[in-house]
C-alpha cells in the first residue's frame, strides 16, 4: 500500500501544478502562452502515467484494501477527465478574440473632423501595423488548434491503453479467484483424503487386532 500512497501523493500534486498552468494558458499570450500549453500538456502525459501504474499497482495490494484502491483511482479518474476538459477550454479560449479589439482599439482615428492627409497617412499606417498583428494573431491561433489537436489525439491514445490496462487487471483479478477458490477444493480433497486413509488404518488395526485376539483364544 505504501507505492500506491506514493503514487496518490504524487498524482495530487502533479494535479495542483497542472491546475496552475490551465489558469496561465488564459491569463498569458504569445510565446508565453504557447509555453504554458506546452508544459500543461507534458503534465496530463505524466497524469495518465501515474493513472495507469495506479491500476497496475492495484493488484498488488491487500484484498481488504483493493475496494478503497479502486475508489480512489476513479476519483482520480475524474479529476483527470475534469482536468483535460479545461485544458481542452482554455487553448481554445477568447484570447484571440480579446487581442483583436484590443488590436481593433488602435485605430479609434474617427474624432468627428475631416482628415487631413497627414492623419490619413497615419491611420492607414496604423491601419497595416494592425493587420500585420492580426495575421500573426492568426497564425498563433493555427498553431494553438494544431497542439491542441495533437494533445487530444495523444490524450485519447493514452486513455485507450488505460482501458485496456483496467481490463487486463480485471481478466488477472478473476484469474487469482479462480485459482484461489481451485487450491481451496485441493484442499478439502486432501483433507478428505487423509480422514480416509485414517479410517483405513483404523479398520484395519481393529481387525488385525480381532485375528490376533482369536487365535490367542485358541
Amino acid at each position: 500500500m505504501d507505492l500506491f500512497a506514493d503514487y496518490q501523493q504524487e498524482f495530487q500534486n502533479l494535479s495542483s501544478s497542472l491546475q496552475e498552468k490551465i489558469s496561465n494558458i488564459i491569463k498569458f499570450t504569445g510565446e508565453e502562452r504557447k509555453s504554458q500549453i506546452r508544459s500543461a500538456q507534458e503534465e496530463l502525459s505524466q497524469l495518465h502515467s501515474i493513472l495507469e501504474q495506479l491500476s497496475l499497482n492495484v493488484i498488488n495490494i491487500q484484498k481488504s484494501d483493493r475496494d478503497f484502491a479502486r475508489q480512489k483511482i476513479k476519483e482520480f479518474e475524474v479529476e483527470f477527465s475534469r482536468l483535460q476538459s479545461d485544458f481542452r477550454n482554455a487553448s481554445f479560449s477568447n484570447s484571440i478574440m480579446n487581442e483583436r479589439d484590443e488590436l481593433f482599439g488602435e485605430l479609434d482615428y474617427f474624432d468627428g473632423e475631416d482628415l487631413s492627409k497627414e492623419s490619413f497617412f497615419e491611420s492607414k499606417n496604423k491601419l497595416l501595423k494592425a493587420s500585420g498583428k492580426l495575421e500573426l494573431s492568426e497564425r498563433i491561433a493555427i498553431e494553438t488548434e494544431e497542439v491542441g489537436n495533437r494533445t487530444l489525439e495523444d490524450l485519447r491514445k493514452q486513455r485507450e491503453t488505460l482501458e485496456n490496462s483496467r481490463n487486463g487487471l480485471k481478466i488477472a483479478d478473476s484469474h487469482v479467484g479462480r485459482s484461489g477458490l481451485l487450491l481451496r477444493k485441493m484442499q478439502m480433497r486432501e483433507t478428505s483424503n487423509k480422514i480416509i486413509i485414517i479410517c483405513i488404518i483404523i479398520i484395519l488395526i481393529a481387525i488385525i487386532i480381532t485375528i490376533i485376539y482369536f487365535k490367542t483364544k485358541k
